[in-house]
C-alpha cells in the first residue's frame, strides 16, 4: 500500500480553476498553498476566437453564406491551455524538489489533458490520480477523499 509521504502535494483542478494543497502525514493535515484561475475561462466564446471565420464554397464554386465551424470549441482550447500551464508549474516545482509525491485530482477532460502534457519529471512523482471534480469542495473533504483512495489500494 502506498502511503502519503511528507512533501506530498495534491493538484485539484478542472478546466478553469486549480487548487494546490500540501498534505501532511495525518488526516486533517492539509494546507492550500495556491489557487489559480484561467483568465480565459469566464470569457464569452466570441472573445476567444477571431472575428472572421473561414468562408466555405459550395460545390459549384460559389461563395457560401455561412462560416466553417472550428473543430474544437474555444473554451475547450482554453481548458487545454490552462492544463498545459499547470503542468509547467508542476514541472518547475518538481525541479525545485518542492514535492516528492503528487496526487492529481481532476475531471475526465482535464485529467486527459494532464496525461497528454505531463512532463516525465512530474509523472515520476504521481502516486495517485483521481477522476473527479473536487475543486468546489472544502479542503477537509478533499483531504478525506484523497486519503480514502490510498486506503482502497
Amino acid at each position: 500500500m502506498v502511503r502519503i509521504q511528507s512533501e506530498t502535494w495534491a493538484l485539484v483542478a478542472d478546466g478553469a480553476k486549480a487548487r494546490v494543497f500540501k498534505l501532511g502525514a495525518k488526516m486533517g493535515e492539509i494546507e492550500e498553498i495556491e489557487r489559480l484561475h484561467s483568465a480565459e475561462a469566464g470569457m464569452p466564446s466570441r472573445e476567444l476566437v477571431s472575428d472572421a471565420g473561414s468562408r466555405v464554397r459550395h460545390a459549384a464554386g460559389f461563395p457560401g453564406s455561412h462560416t466553417k465551424q472550428a473543430k474544437s470549441d474555444a473554451h475547450d482550447m482554453a481548458a487545454k491551455k490552462f492544463a498545459v500551464s499547470l503542468m509547467q508549474r508542476m514541472e518547475k516545482a518538481a525541479g525545485r524538489n518542492d514535492f516528492r509525491q503528487l496526487v492529481v485530482v481532476a475531471d475526465p477532460h482535464t485529467l486527459g489533458y494532464f496525461r497528454q502534457n505531463m512532463p516525465k519529471k512530474v509523472a515520476a512523482r504521481v502516486s495517485r490520480e483521481l477522476n473527479a471534480d473536487l475543486t468546489w469542495m472544502p479542503a477537509e473533504r478533499i483531504d478525506r477523499r484523497i486519503r480514502a483512495s490510498f486506503e482502497l489500494r
